[in-house]
């Protein structure tokens, strides 16, 4: 039988929240899951019992991040976009 995960990495302010930007800079997170879905924190803050929950992989979240250039970086829950906190020059980028 595989083990099962149970611990919780979900970022927590000191008000309960879920954490939606990191400091210094200001990056927004995303939040992935047990089985690889990406979700905003705002999703995350909606479902959080869920998210803390083992048995509901689809939203238990495992691990977060900053997207620094991915610009096709949406939540698979909402569908929104974490906008990259850094962009790619379309003229730098052929050279």
């Amino acid at each position: 039988m595989k083990p099962r995960l149970t611990e919780v990495h979900v970022l927590i302010d000191s008000k309960g929240s879920v954490k939606q930007y990191g400091f210094p800079g200001g990056h927004e997170f995303y939040y992935l899951t047990t089985t690889n879905n990406v979700l905003c924190s705002d999703c995350v803050q909606a479902n959080l019992s869920e998210c803390c929950d083992p048995d509901y992989p689809d939203s238990f979240i495992e691990g977060f991040g900053v997207n620094y250039e991915d610009e096709f970086c949406y939540c698979d829950d909402c569908s929104r976009n974490i906008e990259p906190q850094y962009t790619v020059d379309p003229i730098e980028e052929t050279k």
